[in-house]
């Protein structure tokens, strides 16, 4: 005869296996901005609506990173967590006018290269390099440096706010023309 523990022992159940963590109890977050109709991101996801706007199924205990911006102010970004106990809270933002001070630059290159922002070293050997953060408003050199290709150095000048997208095609360096050994 069979026990029931050796039923379960077969079964794949262990009588000893812990049991799974409950899941965290979930709350939400009121975001109010003044003014209203601010767009929202919640850790890097898009919302459908802007605010004022319900966060809805926040897990309490688990920090979010929120998102807001609305044409013609600052951006505002903060890392929020709802204690254990917490069952909502409002989270009241005035947005500072003025437009941001920084904007964003993407570039790529046809073949690894290196890239400089002014004389600083941004990116090693790759391909792709995005800076977010960038002063906007002033003149930068940008430099993209390939071993085999000519360098290519241009100027730039970043919007507040905006992604600037730039693409270097790279040609490769003249190689110097060997004399005419004697006959």
């Amino acid at each position: 005869m069979i026990g029931l523990g050796a039923i379960r022992l077969l079964a794949g159940q262990w009588l000893w296996a812990p049991s799974p963590p409950p899941p965290l109890p979930e709350g939400r977050i009121v975001l109010i901005t003044s003014p209203p109709g601010a767009k929202v991101e919640l850790d890097n996801v898009a919302q459908k609506k802007t605010t004022p706007l319900n966060l809805d199924r926040i897990r309490r205990g688990q920090s979010y990173d929120i998102f807001l911006h609305l044409p013609g102010y600052q951006p505002w970004r903060q890392t929020v967590a709802l204690g254990l106990a917490e069952e909502e809270r409002q989270l009241r933002v005035t947005l500072s006018e003025g437009p941001p001070r920084w904007g964003t630059l993407m570039l790529t290159a046809s073949h690894q290269a290196d890239f400089f922002l002014d004389t600083r070293k941004v990116g090693v050997q790759t391909r792709q390099v995005t800076m977010a953060e960038v002063r906007a408003e002033v003149d930068h050199v940008l430099r993209v440096v390939a071993p085999g290709f000519q360098v290519e150095e241009q100027k730039v000048r970043l919007e507040a706010g905006k992604v600037q997208v730039l693409k270097f095609d790279l040609r490769r360096a003249e190689q110097p023309k060997k004399g005419k050994q004697g006959k």
